[in-house]
């Protein structure tokens, strides 16, 4: 009769434990989320942007400006003292001992072009 007292008295605590903690009331410490703020945090969809049209390419290709060789540039020759003529590069015409100056003091001093090198 003992054993039967004392699994009936645990038995008794088991139900009154299982059905103790089934209360109709919500608990408090259980994290529940208000439905307000699930409707707050709906993501939307961006609307979509008009993709730009491509730029026509140029049919006509762009003008180049012809270039223009500076006026300040001289342009150096050879010449020898006693030749008649001046030259692009001093080893033209086998001289002897030349030397540079400008184009313009040798067609001062009466020199031509040199008909091999100009």
């Amino acid at each position: 009769m003992k054993k039967f007292l004392l699994y009936g008295g645990i038995g008794l605590l088991v139900i009154l434990l299982l059905f103790g903690s089934c209360s109709n009331e919500p608990d408090t410490t259980d994290d529940v989320t208000p439905t307000i703020q699930v409707t707050q945090n709906v993501i939307s969809t961006p609307t979509p942007t008009a993709t730009p049209e491509p730029t026509p390419k140029p049919t006509e290709k762009p003008t180049v400006a012809p270039t223009v060789k500076p006026e300040n540039k001289t342009e150096m020759v050879w010449i020898t003292k006693s030749g008649k003529k001046y030259h692009s590069h001093s080893g033209c015409s086998n001289m002897k001992s030349p030397y540079q100056v400008t184009k313009d003091n040798a067609i001062d001093s009466g020199r031509g072009p040199c008909s091999k090198c100009y």
